[in-house]
């Protein structure tokens, strides 16, 4: 039997390389990566894939991979969220850009693509105009626009919309991008979401290691005077100054909570993971240390007394207060500064930071899905595909190091980089996480 195996692994395999080279044929051929220029000039955001570049790399992470397991895993997702409804005719192993853009006073989505089979895509559109989305084609160009929540236009409309999109003069301006991903987010980002900053975003993974570059505007964030920070080495974010919009969200959540007197300005907090407490009641226990910064002369005394009124299982301390097996300490750094973390406040918790700095997050990503607890409720966490993907998948990572860095009183340049563990690389864990997700079918 174990013979039988082994012989129809090598039958496998055999068919799997005829494959990859069917693909690699069809990826090396000279599809010209051009559909950038047909992205509206008016567009919110946009998101170009190198598809070319990602599957290459992807399969060149098959070929290379030690661990059988690990390939069977993929295998055995793959077949489980194959898809039933046939080819679709879009060529996905070329460039694909993900868009938005307003029109009426709302946005629509919209997906450019290079066709591989222009009967499959002709079948193709009568399955998206029943659900009500547009499309047109131009040679072997193709466009699908999505409707928005609201559902104000039919799919005619919508194919007209994508007609002129595909037919209009492409730009020529573009200059080449080289990145397997870009990340494009214009002026009107501030109306989708006020929390984004209008800038461009690239990403390029190189061995085990996704390198993160770009530019971003920083004409509504202000220049802090908050020049301490929190230390440590797990997983660090720094904020010394918010954005107006997030500023504003942050105001409009204090308020649901009563807490709308006291104005956060930033913060600087360096996280361990979160701990499920479920007996006697429900409790949800991060383990962190953080610098809380605001506007005005705030209160420690002050503030740690409107917090024990929000929730009765906090138990006034000396130095902070208890909530059910967790400590946390609290305690008055300057006027505008309260630290509050469980670790007790000692001076060598803080450190110096560069007056330039914008935003940084370094350390490890584990710590964002590290979960603690002996109860149901951290199971049935545990049981939620997306959790267990997300775990899965920082598990992978060595450490994150990001940070946008001013340059001048209205722009910063952002660098950074993920380092992925050893035994994994970038893509393999990329599609590990998007299967067992099941943000892809």
């Amino acid at each position: 039997m174990k013979a039988f195996f082994r012989y129809l692994t090598t039958l496998l395999l055999l068919s799997m390389i005829g494959i990859v080279v069917l693909i690699a044929q069809k990826i090396n051929s000279n599809t010209p990566n051009d559909l950038s220029g047909y992205i509206p000039s008016d567009a919110i955001f946009s998101i170009r894939i190198d598809g070319k570049t990602f599957v290459l790399e992807t399969i060149n992470a098959f070929l290379n991979a030690e661990d059988q397991s690990e390939i069977d895993e993929i295998s055995e997702m793959i077949s489980e969220n194959r898809q039933e409804d046939g080819e679709t005719g879009i060529d996905v192993l070329n460039e694909v850009v993900i868009f938005s853009f307003p029109i009426k006073e709302t946005e629509l989505n919209g997906f450019l693509f290079h066709i591989s089979n222009d009967e499959q895509f002709d079948k193709y559109r009568l399955v998206l105009q029943k659900k009500g989305i547009g499309s047109a084609t131009n040679d072997d160009l193709g466009i699908i626009i999505l409707n928005n929540k609201q559902k104000q236009f039919d799919a005619e409309t919508l194919s007209l919309q994508a007609s002129q999109i595909l037919f209009a003069k492409p730009k020529k301006d573009n200059p080449p991008v080289k990145e397997e991903l870009q990340i494009e987010l214009s002026k009107g980002i501030e109306r989708l979401n006020g929390t984004l900053l209008q800038g461009k975003i690239t990403m390029q993974p190189i061995g085990s290691e996704v390198i993160i570059g770009g530019s971003v505007e920083l004409n509504t964030i202000p220049r802090t005077k908050n020049l301490k920070c929190i230390t440590g080495n797990d997983l660090k974010m720094d904020i010394p100054a918010f954005s107006n919009a997030i500023s504003d969200s942050v105001t409009e959540i204090l308020r649901s909570f009563d807490l709308d007197a006291y104005h956060l300005s930033g913060l600087s907090v360096n996280y361990r993971g979160l701990t499920i407490e479920e007996v006697p009641g429900l409790k949800l226990q991060p383990d962190f240390d953080a610098l809380l910064y605001f506007e005005t002369e705030t209160n420690v005394d002050s503030l740690r007394k409107d917090l024990l009124e929000l929730n009765d299982q906090f138990l006034l301390t000396v130095k902070g207060f208890n909530y059910g097996n967790a400590r946390y300490f609290m305690r008055q750094v300057d006027d505008r500064t309260i630290y509050i973390g469980r670790s007790p406040f000692k001076e060598t918790l803080l450190e110096d930071r560069d007056e330039n700095l914008v935003f940084e997050i370094d350390g490890k990503l584990q710590y964002l899905t590290a979960l603690q607890g002996d109860g149901m409720m951290r199971k049935f966490v545990e049981l939620l595909s997306l959790y267990s993907a997300s775990k899965n998948f920082t598990n992978s990572t060595e450490s994150i190091h990001y940070r946008i860095m001013r340059n001048s009183e209205d722009s910063g340049t952002i660098d950074g980089k993920i380092i992925f563990k050893n035994e994994r690389t970038v893509h393999m864990s990329l599609i590990h996480f998007l299967l067992q997700s099941k943000l892809i079918d």
